[in-house]
């Protein structure tokens, strides 16, 4: 891991880096467990918001990744294909969304009206070419994140 002094502290990220635009939920999956050594950035899941805060100034973007990618953690824990941290590589990851796939499918659609329709319909989108934040919108309305603690903290419940 290279670190370096930018944005007022030491730094495991390039000081240019940043999220890429149209980031999918299998390139959230690479880069929070993998990250991109061409790049020299670490895993995202190893990082502390205080590293992207220049990025993402109140984290509230790296929150919504955290929570996606904690349901993929479930998912990959309920069908035994999960690793510790040290253990990921490209393949684990390929087994991790082909296994996860038909649990995570309902959220990687995306709502589509229909000329003439006057439902709208939820579409599969092509394998892996969903937003991640997408994704994110579709487990929040479905519920997925109800027992989320800073979300009962800030509504008062």
């Amino acid at each position: 891991m290279t670190i370096g002094w930018h944005h007022d502290r030491l730094n495991p990220l390039p000081s240019t880096w940043s999220f890429p635009r149209g980031f999918t939920v299998i390139q959230l999956i690479n880069m929070w467990l993998l990250g991109n050594k061409k790049q020299h950035v670490p895993p995202l899941g190893m990082m502390l918001p205080v590293y992207i805060k220049h990025i993402d100034p109140h984290g509230r973007k790296y929150s919504k990744m955290k929570q996606v990618m904690s349901k993929i953690e479930k998912f990959g824990k309920e069908d035994n294909v999960w690793r510790n941290k040290s253990e990921w590589d490209g393949k684990y990851v390929t087994t991790l969304w082909s296994t996860i796939w038909p649990k995570l499918d309902p959220f990687l659609r995306t709502k589509m009206q229909r000329t003439g329709d006057d439902q709208p319909s939820r579409d599969k989108s092509r394998q892996g070419q969903i937003g991640w934040r997408t994704c994110y919108n579709n487990m929040q309305e479905q519920g997925l994140f109800a027992g989320n603690k800073a979300r009962k903290k800030r509504r008062g419940n």
